[in-house]
């Protein structure tokens, strides 16, 4: 049974690409950061035992907006501050605190700064 339809025949009708696609779909190592899955939960025992006393725990974001939500929470319940830095131009994702930090020149119609905190440089 196909999960999903190519458009590309050579990938379709290539019994060996298909296999693969087949044994990945049964163990599903990671799917997005709110569902743990066995191969995930393995890969975390691994990673924290090998890590020094006190790092034993894990986040596994799926996009660069988690990672970026994540840090900000973590350097703000770290140093105990609340103030977070943004560079001009960047872009931190689409989450409120990393849209909070971004800076675009003449942004307007995106609503109020979730952060007030925020400073740009």
């Amino acid at each position: 049974m196909m999960l999903f339809r190519c458009p590309h025949p050579s990938v379709v009708d290539n019994p060996e690409i298909v296999q693969v696609i087949k044994d990945h779909a049964s163990y599903l190592d990671h799917v997005y950061s709110g569902m743990l899955t066995p191969p995930l939960l393995r890969f975390a025992k691994r990673l924290t035992s090998v890590l020094p006393p006190g790092l034993d725990r894990v986040f596994f974001p799926s996009t660069g907006s988690e990672a970026n939500e994540a840090a900000i929470k973590l350097a703000r319940t770290f140093t105990g501050k609340f103030e977070i830095v943004g560079l001009a131009g960047s872009w931190h994702g689409m989450l409120s605190q990393p849209q909070s930090v971004q800076f675009v020149a003449g942004r307007t119609g995106h609503g109020k700064v979730v952060c007030p905190s925020a400073r740009f440089m």
